[in-house]
């Protein structure tokens, strides 16, 4: 493919990224409520799996499709790493929910989840932004 191709379809790749990432914030908003509410909503899982599934097969697939696909790796990861981190996050969101819709009691096990992707996350962004680009510059063409 062109570069100039991969632009103009990373482009919309972007634009789906924030669809997806306002739909996970979302439902995590809408999870996080029915799960403080004492009385809840008792078939709240049942509705909400269909939703959920959709969100992670919207999320999770894209991330790893522009991360690691051959034409878009003549992009710079640069370049493609806010969007691939923001699919990534949606789709960490999705669990997030996921946890929230199932959880009874103690949230031991959501807790540990949310505090490994808030630590992890960020960590492996760093790492990626600081990593030396294994292709230098010529300074005479």
């Amino acid at each position: 493919m062109d570069t100039e191709q991969l632009e103009n379809q990373f482009q919309l790749w972007n634009r789906f990224m924030y669809i997806v990432l306002g739909s996970a914030i979302t439902f995590v908003v809408i999870s996080f409520g029915n799960f403080l509410n004492p009385r809840g909503w008792t078939s709240f899982a049942n509705y909400a799996a269909g939703p959920w599934m959709m969100l992670e097969l919207l999320a999770t697939p894209p991330g790893f499709y522009l991360l690691w696909h051959k034409p878009w790796q003549t992009l710079p990861l640069q370049r493609r790493i806010n969007t691939i981190s923001g699919y990534l996050i949606a789709s960490w969101l999705g669990l997030v929910a996921f946890g929230l819709m199932i959880q009874t009691d103690s949230p031991t096990e959501l807790g540990f989840l949310v505090a490994c992707g808030a630590i992890l996350f960020p960590l492996l962004y760093i790492w990626i932004l600081k990593r030396k680009p294994s292709q230098r510059e010529e300074m005479f063409p």
